[in-house]
């Protein structure tokens, strides 16, 4: 009987003390201060969730049984391959591609490209067209080598569904006894555009060095611009043409051997290269035909 008494007696106390826990868990409210600094992990540093006013900061994920909550600013999870990259200029990144683009649409001729459904910024990078080389009008003269187009990109804001001018410039002609011509604009509407190279000049002092062409890139537009390498004058007195002018990430100008023995002509490389001027050949010689420019279209 009295085993039985104080087992009675034990659970009592139980009931009791369970009670006032339960009282001070009713009671218990948020802290007023941050706990003290110490090593995280070691019981009493790392602070609780509280329920109260005092506003708390978490780094990381905060997950709820199968429940993720993701912070805003911070990334969701990526796939391999990918990496992070800025989205705006608050700080806010997400994962992307490496920057390599899903599409590529290259423009070797003027056309219009319609923006697709969800796109909203491209990369357009252009290139203008190459002048043509100087020609020859006798048979001791040379022309001096076309300019290199220009070059342009540009990170463009685009409306979906929309339409948008797409112009490639062509390359500048090269003729006979006269300057060589000048190389057509590449653009994205107005937005961004690429100079063409200006034409070498012709040996009109017969016999004499002519000028090669400067390169284009003075009236581009855009967020990265580059001109193009100017072509090479001629080197006079039976000499052979001068060479023509690269564009930046582009085509090679013609280039003609020296003391080669090639009297003719070579037409630059696209997009942008600059024709070669004309070399001597006993006779009248027309210069090299720039080459034309390019735009590409990358999202």
């Amino acid at each position: 009987m009295k085993k039985q008494l104080i087992t009675l007696a034990a659970l009592a106390g139980g009931f009791v003390l369970g009670a006032s826990a339960l009282v001070a868990l009713a009671d218990w409210s948020a802290p007023l201060s941050s706990p003290p600094t110490c090593t995280a992990g070691n019981p009493g540093c790392d602070a609780p969730i509280n329920v109260g006013a005092v506003g708390q900061m978490k780094t990381g994920l905060l997950s709820l049984g199968n429940f993720q909550f993701v912070p805003p600013g911070m990334p969701k999870t990526g796939i391999q391959g990918q990496t992070l990259t800025a989205t705006d200029n608050n700080g806010d990144v997400d994962w992307s591609n490496g920057g390599i683009p899903s599409n590529i649409v290259a423009f070797n001729g003027s056309d219009t490209w319609t923006a697709p459904a969800g796109v909203t910024k491209v990369r357009v990078r252009a290139w203008g067209g190459g002048g043509g080389g100087g020609g020859s009008s006798d048979s001791d003269g040379q022309g001096g080598g076309g300019g290199g187009g220009g070059y342009a990109e540009s990170i463009v804001t685009v409306l979906p569904k929309t339409d948008y001018s797409v112009t490639v410039g062509t390359g500048g002609g090269g003729y006979l006894k006269t300057t060589g011509g000048m190389g057509g604009n590449s653009s994205f509407g107005t937005l961004v555009v690429a100079q063409g190279g200006n034409g070498g000049g012709d040996d009109g002092d017969k016999g004499g060095k002519s000028a090669g062409g400067s390169g284009g890139g003075a009236s581009s537009v855009g967020a990265v611009i580059l001109s193009g390498v100017s072509g090479q004058s001629s080197g006079g007195n039976g000499q052979d043409g001068g060479w023509g002018g690269s564009s930046p990430y582009g085509g090679q100008g013609g280039m003609v051997p020296s003391n080669s023995g090639v009297h003719g002509s070579i037409d630059g490389v696209a997009p942008g290269g600059g024709g070669s001027g004309a070399g001597n050949a006993g006779s009248s010689v027309a210069g090299g035909r720039g080459a034309n420019g390019e735009v590409i279209i990358e999202y």
